[in-house]
């Protein structure tokens, strides 16, 4: 066999590989979503919240204090923010019937502008209803199945106990990734002598990654506040429901921040 076709069956034969590889990884990051999401984000809080716990330890807390002090900030203000939330969205649900009216007359400021521009406007309007409906419905159903409590309670207990059991996993790896953050370095050279530093390009690294998440994390809640101030002031409900939302979509590259702006202009 000539050079040419096994080379080019090698070549094949490494894209089936490495095909079938990420069709392996893809598998077993589904399969153990339920395992990887929790650790994703106690690494997030983490290294969100190292600084912190870096600053309290310089104002000479004891460690186990510092970060006994850093995981109760971040629950206190996780669990005052999950407990506004859920009050704003029970009160969205009801106010739905009159946000559906609202839609409605915009619907017909739009197809009167559009008979005005001469576009077509019932392709428009029934484009205009099937989003308007699908949205809504959604909405309606999650009011329905809220106000069904009677035959919600065992789900919601078992939801309830799912979520502690999250938080507890999430909050005991951000307490076991704190403790470990400052002595990590010293126990790599320790592990690897006092020579040269192998690990240095990867301490910068993780240095750069650490920047900006915290920087990254900074400007969204940045964003979600001026959100907030601004649905406020201008009279709109639920600021604190849209400020939490653009700074969740806030991270979310380029258009993030454009979706999170859409649903507070619609209304």
């Amino acid at each position: 066999m000539s050079p040419e076709p096994r080379q080019r069956r090698d070549a094949g034969l490494r894209f089936l590989v490495a095909a079938a590889c990420v069709v392996i990884v893809i598998a077993g990051l589904r399969a153990a979503a339920a395992l990887i999401l929790p650790f994703l984000i106690a690494v997030f809080l983490a290294v969100v919240n190292v600084p912190l716990m870096n600053w309290l330890v310089r104002m000479r807390v004891p460690k186990p204090l510092a970060v006994l002090l850093t995981v109760l900030t971040v629950a206190s203000v996780i669990g005052i923010l999950v407990a506004l939330l859920a009050q704003s969205v029970n009160q969205l649900t009801e106010v739905i019937p009159r946000y559906r009216a609202r839609v409605g007359d915009l619907a017909t400021s739009v197809a009167a502008l559009g008979v005005s521009l001469g576009l077509p406007v019932e392709q428009l309007r029934e484009d205009f209803q099937s989003v308007s409906l699908a949205a809504f419905g959604t909405v309606d159903t999650l009011g329905a199945i809220i106000g069904n409590t009677g035959a919600i309670v065992g789900n919601a207990v078992r939801t309830v106990g799912a979520f502690l059991s999250n938080a507890f996993l999430v909050f005991l790896t951000v307490v076991f990734i704190l403790f470990e953050a400052a002595g990590f370095t010293a126990k790599i050279k320790l592990a690897f002598g006092a020579g040269p530093d192998p690990f240095g390009h990867l301490g910068r690294i993780s240095a750069q990654i650490q920047t900006y998440l915290v920087t990254k994390a900074t400007v969204s809640a940045a964003t979600g506040i001026i959100v907030g101030i601004w649905v406020a002031i201008m009279g709109l409900d639920f600021p604190l429901l849209w400020g939490v939302v653009a700074f969740m979509f806030n991270f979310i590259p380029t258009l993030g921040s454009i979706f999170a702006a859409i649903p507070a202009v619609l209304l």
